[in-house]
């Protein structure tokens, strides 16, 4: 499916030129390091879009620190948030995605994976309402949990492009008429995250169909490998000091791994980088950073007991 997707992307790690649009989007020492939802520290990189403007807005107000509240609401009409950010719009295929929007998908994925000694398994297997599985993906943690980390794990070996899951900074953000007038919907109200865990206690059944609904609407999405994001990307729109550019067309949209790995090799080349130095570029790729910290002992995942999976 394509779809219209949003992010603020870091200047310092973006390439505005259609030839380069790659680097934008390849993994480096930044993105295997830092701890993410479902893309955790030195386990697998992630490239985060959010659905729509709203989204993207309560993403990075959180974690940038920044007040939604006032009456100019518009995203983009707030220069602060842009010193060392771009408000990108992209054009993006997806497909082959793990989608934890809906408690079916999340509990079948845990059920099918988790080992049968597991103590989560164990508590899977009685009886547990919708918005508890939920709430298992949404720790309040800033960059996801243990169980978020593992899950990211195997779904990108499992061969998953990446993961499809619910937005929950939007569900902690307060300014409910900021979000709702991105909202297509026509809803007279919206739930938070306190909504989401009060109404699992009280076991409100017709709220808990409504804030499923919520969950599976808002929501952000993850990619696992930069080649894979920048041959499923069509075109990128962004702006930038206030600026507006694009759309501009990703001359590698729909191409193979190969074409990518050509294009990319060509680039460090052209650079005369090391490969230490193309790494912290952002010129190496997935399969090598694995292999390179695989091969230093880095690449260990042991906390699985941390969270009762084993």
């Amino acid at each position: 499916m394509t779809q219209i997707l949003f992010r603020f992307h870091h200047r310092d790690f973006f390439e505005p030129s259609a030839d380069w649009l790659l680097v934008n989007f390849l993994e480096c020492h930044h993105t295997f390091y830092i701890q993410q939802r479902f893309a955790g520290s030195e386990i697998n990189s992630g490239f985060f879009f959010s659905q729509n403007a709203a989204i993207a807005a309560a993403e990075f107000a959180h974690y940038g620190r920044f007040d939604l509240s006032g009456d100019d609401l518009e995203p983009t009409n707030r220069k602060s948030w842009f010193a060392d950010r771009i408000w990108l719009t992209a054009e993006i295929e997806l497909g082959h995605l793990l989608d934890l929007r809906r408690h079916e998908t999340l509990l079948s994925f845990l059920l099918s994976r988790l080992p049968d000694n597991s103590s989560l398994k164990c508590d899977l297997r009685r009886t547990r309402s919708s918005l508890d599985v939920m709430l298992l993906v949404l720790p309040a943690e800033e960059g996801g949990g243990f169980l978020t980390d593992w899950i990211g794990n195997r779904a990108h070996e499992d061969g998953f492009a990446g993961i499809l899951f619910p937005s929950i900074r939007c569900l902690s953000e307060n300014n409910q008429s900021f979000l709702r007038r991105f909202d297509e919907r026509p809803v007279p109200f919206r739930f938070s995250i306190e909504d989401v865990r009060k109404t699992r206690i009280n076991d409100e059944m017709d709220t808990a169909e409504y804030v499923l609904l919520q969950l599976a609407s808002e929501y952000n999405v993850v990619l696992f490998s930069g080649s894979q994001t920048i041959r499923s990307i069509r075109q990128l729109s962004w702006i930038l000091d206030g600026r507006s550019f694009g759309p501009v067309s990703n001359p590698l949209f729909g191409a193979d791994a190969a074409e990518v790995e050509k294009a990319r090799l060509s680039l460090a080349r052209s650079r005369g980088l090391t490969w230490e130095q193309a790494l912290h570029a952002g010129l190496v790729t997935d399969t090598e950073i694995m292999i390179e910290y695989r091969h230093r002992g880095f690449f260990y995942f042991d906390r699985h007991d941390e969270c009762g999976l084993v």
